[in-house]
């Protein structure tokens, strides 16, 4: 993923944490391309726990 040119880092760890470290950015960092970007991070952090959920969940099935 690119970097984004504003001063405010990428938000990381689990949901809390990112809503934690969201909450203290200031909002002059907050620009429409950051919260895109963090947005994106999210959502593929998102689906690919949705995966290995899926997996786990399909070898556990009985036929």
């Amino acid at each position: 993923m690119k970097t984004s040119a504003s001063p405010a880092a990428n938000l990381t760890g689990s949901v809390d944490q990112r809503l934690w470290q969201l909450s203290v950015t200031p909002k002059a960092g907050q620009t429409a391309d950051w919260l895109r970007q963090q947005l994106d991070s999210a959502l593929e952090a998102w689906a690919k726990d949705r995966t290995a959920l899926d997996i786990d969940r399909e070898g556990r099935v009985d036929f």
